[in-house]
C-alpha cells in the first residue's frame, strides 16, 4: 500500500490539505475566544464536528463498520487526549500568537520518539539523542528561560503538544481495518458527550454570525481529522510527519492577515530548529527502514 507513486501523491495531498484545514480551525477558535468561554468554544465546535462526520459517514467507511471497530478502548483514550488537545490549544491561541504557540507544538515529533523507548521498546541512537537535544534547544531560542517562560500560555502550549503526542502514539495500533471516520467520529463524540452537558449550566447562543464560524471551525477540524489519518494510512511515518511543518507557513500567514501578530526573529530561529530536528530525524528514520528491507 505504501510502495506506489500514487500512493505517495495521494498522502501528500491529504497531509497538506489535513495541516491547513487544521490552520484554519485553530484560526477560528482563536477569534472565537474572544467572545466565548474556552469551554463553549471547544463543546460546539466539536458538536458541529459530530454532526459532519454523521452527515458524511457513507463516504468515509461507514457508520456500521466504525461502531464495530475491535479497538474501542484505543479510541476512547485518543478521544480524551484529544479533549486535552482541544482545551489546552484553545486556551494556548486565546494568549499566544499561532506562530509562538506552534513553534511549541513542532516538539510532538521529537516527544513521540522518546515516548515511544518506553510504550513499545523503540532504540534511540545517540545521534538520535543529540537530534532531540537540538530540537529543544530551539525551544529556548524562542522561549529563553527566565519567570516568563513558566507563564501558563506557554505550559498550556506544552500541555497540548504532549497531549498531541500521545494521540500519535495511538495512532500506531489503528491499522486499516479501522475506519477513516473512526478516527474523526469517536474524539468529536467523545468531546460532546463531556463538555456540551457542562456548557448548558449557563448557555449562550451565539449570533448567527458567529455561528456560521462555528460552522466551519467543526468542518475544518473534521477535514483536518480525516485529512491527516488519510496522510499516514497512504504512506509511512517517513513522508507524512514532515507535512505538519507547513503549518509554519499558515500559521504565519493567517497569524499576521487576521490577527496581526508578526513574528520576532528570535521565534522564526527557534521554530527552524525544530523543524529542522525533526526533519532530520525523520529522514534518519526513514534511511534505516529502507536499510533493513533491502
Amino acid at each position: 500500500m505504501f510502495s506506489t507513486p500514487g500512493s505517495t501523491q495521494k498522502a501528500i495531498l491529504f497531509g497538506l490539505m489535513g495541516f491547513s484545514a487544521y490552520c484554519v480551525s485553530d484560526a477560528g477558535a482563536k477569534w472565537l475566544a474572544q467572545y466565548y468561554p474556552i469551554m463553549q468554544i471547544v463543546a460546539w465546535t466539536y458538536f458541529c464536528a459530530l454532526i459532519l462526520c454523521l452527515l458524511f459517514a457513507p463516504w468515509l467507511g461507514g457508520m456500521k463498520r466504525t461502531l464495530q471497530t475491535k479497538k474501542l478502548k484505543i479510541h476512547i483514550a485518543r478521544g480524551f487526549f484529544n479533549m486535552g488537545v482541544a482545551l489546552c490549544a484553545v486556551l494556548t491561541f486565546s494568549h499566544m500568537p499561532i506562530t509562538s504557540a506552534y513553534t511549541i507544538f513542532f516538539l510532538a515529533p521529537l516527544v513521540v520518539t522518546i515516548l515511544a523507548i518506553p510504550v513499545y521498546k523503540e532504540h534511540v541512537s545517540l545521534k538520535h539523542w543529540l537530534v532531540i537535544a537540538a530540537g529543544f534547544s530551539g525551544v529556548l531560542i524562542a522561549f529563553p528561560p527566565g519567570p516568563a517562560f513558566f507563564n501558563p500560555w506557554i505550559l498550556a502550549a506544552f500541555a497540548t503538544m504532549f497531549f498531541v503526542s500521545a494521540l500519535n502514539l495511538l495512532a500506531r495500533p489503528l491499522d486499516a481495518h479501522e475506519t477513516i471516520l473512526s478516527l474523526a467520529f469517536y474524539p468529536n463524540l467523545i468531546n460532546t458527550l463531556v463538555l456540551v452537558p457542562l456548557t448548558l449550566v449557563d448557555p449562550v447562543i451565539p449570533p448567527l454570525s458567529h455561528l456560521v464560524l462555528f460552522v466551519l471551525t467543526g468542518a475544518m477540524l473534521t477535514l483536518g481529522l480525516v485529512g491527516v489519518a488519510s496522510s499516514f494510512r497512504y504512506a509511512r511515518h517517513a513522508v507524512a510527519a514532515p507535512l505538519h511543518y507547513s503549518q509554519i507557513v499558515w500559521g504565519v500567514a493567517i497569524g499576521y492577515a487576521v490577527f496581526g501578530d508578526v513574528p520576532d526573529l528570535r521565534t522564526l530561529i527557534g521554530a527552524g530548529i525544530i523543524i529542522a530536528s525533526g526533519i532530520y530525524l525523520i529522514e534518519s528514520e526513514r534511511r534505516s527502514f529502507s536499510q533493513r528491507t533491502d
